[in-house]
């Protein structure tokens, strides 16, 4: 029964209420179910005018009947007045808010709005650069001075089926090179961030990426970007790394090979993470990884924006930038986190306990040759008094001469057509823990993986290592085979003329019996295919030799030689 109110003066609408059904919740089927039960809830609603002038400069007049609803009347009311104003704030073109969703750029949005939010900040060091680079350089130099409202499907597909697979890359080892899956993708996931975002703030009403199928998104390459880890790789590096002139980093670049360390990781591992090692001592061995070697990024100087072809307006790096008040330091840190998010706690084993013990020796060594230095370095900064891998003079390695001297290592160990990243080591640590028969849930454990999956994609198998295993389930087969055919050898030799006719006389039966029966299912005639998917071939008869040998041989053929040969 609806109970009518007055209507209210700033627009034609009522009040009513009305009954509406209780559901709850049934814990054994997790579904929300009628109880039989209604509760009274209030509805109100107003009939709102709007107008709106499109691009061409068409005015256009209407209304709109806005209905809300709440437990008691205040409640309903509030709810009204805040979908009116919704509604308003999206068809209104007077509202100073509408104005600017219509003139916003996604230049515009992304440097004013998306970067100054707590979204953008909350990614870390390498995730907040990529972010930023992938939209520099390749979304906003296409779609930057396009308004918000205007980017459709179209615009989004023409952009990664055209533009990206006809670019290349400008610079670094790389250069002349096309993008590829991977990249490809990851721009995609960052547009489609920036735009999500752009709705929920309300700059634009749908996200067009939405639109586009899944057939034409980008996909990740089937296994991830696969790789071919030479056979004998970890063994050269070892033998490289003991020769002298390798000294500083030895110990360094063998605990990424043998347990997949990230480089930031690395690089930022200080002796209060490493128990067990050094003399008393005796707490369990291992290295507690929580935290990373990284960068603190510096912005270019306020006001400072890329122009159209993605490169900064001042033309210089961000530490020159003439917008800074004051000129900025580049900064490297120990920051408390690592890419996962998680801490780990890595055992250590025999030789890494040595090599550890052997890294403290040396920096003990290096410490008494220079002193001056080392005290000046631990003033300047104390807070990397403690790092593990340092060089002679205590200075910590720099990420990008850390990347060099990989190189320089794969060169010397004699992989120079080997050209891949630094990171790389943790392919090769995983690929070659996995080919232990290491559960993927424990190698993901030591590497500091998020997850199985991540784990499947580091997992690189060779070829010689597939041919190894198939030859080995070969010899299996084969020895079965052999088995079977000794036992059946001794059988024979056991049975008397009699007991051999009956059998023969057995099998002949069985097989009357399924010619019957295949006849029966093939009234056709026509013989299949012996080895096609869901085949039904004809019997074989037990008196013709069967071509077919070894454990090849079809169930349906099973014995018909061990008749032939028993007579």
């Amino acid at each position: 029964m609806a109970t009518t109110r007055p209507k209210r003066p700033n627009g034609a609408g009522g009040e009513w209420t009305e009954q509406k059904p209780i559901r709850r919740l049934n814990l054994g089927t997790g579904r929300y179910e009628p109880t039989g039960e209604a509760r009274t809830i209030w509805k109100v609603s107003r009939t709102v005018p709007w107008t709106a002038t499109d691009e061409h400069g068409v005015t256009r007049n209407g209304a709109k009947s806005i209905v809300a609803e709440g437990r008691d009347l205040a409640t309903a009311y509030r709810n009204l007045d805040r979908r009116i104003a919704a509604f308003r704030e999206q068809q209104n073109p007077t509202a100073p808010m509408r104005e600017q969703k219509v003139t916003l750029t996604l230049a515009d949005y992304f440097w004013n709005t998306w970067v100054e939010s707590k979204r953008f900040k909350a990614y870390k060091g390498n995730s907040a650069r990529g972010h930023l680079t992938r939209m520099r350089l390749h979304v906003l130099p296409e779609l930057g001075d396009k308004r918000l409202v205007d980017i459709d499907r179209d615009d989004i597909r023409r952009l990664f089926e055209k533009t990206l697979p006809a670019k290349t890359i400008e610079k670094g080892r790389h250069k002349g090179q096309h993008y590829g899956v991977e990249q490809t993708r990851d721009i995609w996931k960052t547009l489609h961030i920036v735009l999500q975002d752009a709705v929920y703030d309300r700059r634009t009403a749908r996200n067009p990426m939405e639109d586009v199928r899944d057939t034409d998104k980008p996909k990740r390459a089937a296994g991830g970007a696969e790789i071919e880890i030479p056979s004998g790789i970890v063994v050269a590096l070892t033998k490289t790394l003991r020769k002298t002139e390798w000294e500083v980093e030895q110990v360094r670049w063998m605990l990424a090979v043998l347990t997949g360390i990230r480089g930031g990781e690395a690089l930022g591992l200080t002796w209060d993470r490493v128990t067990g090692v050094l003399d008393g001592d005796d707490r369990p061995p291992r290295i507690t990884i929580a935290q990373q070697y990284d960068r603190i990024d510096i912005p270019h100087g306020p006001g400072c924006r890329p122009n159209k072809d993605g490169q900064w307006a001042c033309g210089v790096q961000a530490r020159s930038c003439p917008h800074h008040l004051e000129r900025p330091t580049a900064r490297y840190e120990i920051v408390p986190w690592t890419k996962s998010g998680k801490s780990r706690a890595l055992p250590l084993t025999r030789r890494m306990r040595e090599l550890m013990r052997e890294q403290a020796t040396r920096q003990a060594h290096w410490r008494a040759e220079n002193p001056a230095e080392w005290a000046a370095q631990n003033a300047k900064r104390p807070d990397l008094a403690q790092l593990v891998f340092t060089d002679t003079l205590g200075r910590p390695f720099r990420r990008q001469d850390d990347g060099k001297r990989w190189h320089e290592l794969l060169d010397a160990a004699g992989y120079p057509d080997f050209d891949v990243s630094a990171h790389k080591t943790r392919h090769i640590a995983v690929t070659a823990l996995a080919l232990e028969g290491v559960p993927l849930p424990v190698v993901g454990q030591i590497v500091g993986h998020a997850s199985e999956e991540i784990t499947r994609v580091y997992t690189h198998a060779r070829s010689e290592d597939a041919l190894k295993y198939l030859e080995a389930i070969d010899e299996k087969y084969d020895a079965e085979e052999r088995a079977q055919e000794n036992a059946r050898l001794v059988e024979q030799m056991t049975l008397t003329p009699e007991e051999i006719k009956e059998r023969r006389e057995s099998r002949r039966a069985k097989y009357r019996a399924d010619l019957a029966a295949w006849k029966k299912r093939n009234s056709n005639g026509i013989e299949h295919d012996l080895f096609a998917e869901g085949a039904d071939p004809k019997p074989q008869d037990p008196d013709v030799p069967s071509d077919l040998g070894g454990f090849h041989r079809h169930p349906q053929f099973a014995g018909a030689d061990e008749d032939l040969a028993a007579f």
